[in-house]
């Protein structure tokens, strides 16, 4: 049996990485992590199946909080570049040793004392469903990992997408 096809629906990337946000605030807050989340005024279309791809970004934003230090934070943005949207989840951890970034995206590869290696393989698969990248950019702040996804055809033509809107999230800075 063949994995089942995802169902590519127009998604609006600020309002999936307030989702994502919104849903892991709470562990951040529980760490002493600042979560901030960096989502443009304007909507900014993909292809894509909004749960898939939210838990991508809750992967991310979970590993970053993983990473951090109390006190440390962990930032998701959102830009729109010529052909694609690029989502970026970036933390002020230790970052990925060079000697490991080619095995990132294996299965069963992790740096966790209890990591199965499991997420950021998924991750991988479903971005690259997507026909989209999942890329490591390392930082002298720490990891920067690189959700990139096509931009959705229907608004590149100027035609009108409606979507029903995510709840707004406040996030608020944890440090005291």
């Amino acid at each position: 049996a063949s994995a089942p096809r995802i169902e590519l629906k127009p998604v609006d990337a600020n309002q999936a990485v307030l989702a994502s946000s919104g849903l892991v605030a709470g562990r951040f807050g529980a760490r002493r992590v600042t979560l901030r989340a960096d989502p443009k005024s304007e909507p900014i279309w993909f292809a894509g199946d909004r749960e898939l791809i939210g838990e991508v970004l809750v992967n991310l934003l979970l590993n970053g909080l993983e990473a951090s230090q109390p006190g440390g934070w962990v930032r998701i943005g959102v830009e729109a570049k010529k052909a694609c949207v690029e989502i970026r989840v970036a933390d002020n951890g230790p970052g990925i040793p060079e000697e490991m970034r080619d095995r990132l995206f294996e299965p069963h590869f992790t740096t966790k004392p209890n990591g199965t290696g499991m997420g950021l393989f998924t991750s991988y698969g479903v971005v690259r469903e997507h026909r989209g990248k999942l890329l490591y950019e390392g930082s002298p702040e720490g990891a920067v990992f690189v959700v990139q996804l096509p931009l959705s055809p229907t608004t590149s033509m100027g035609a009108a997408v409606t979507e029903p809107s995510a709840p707004q999230v406040a996030l608020a800075s944890t440090k005291r």
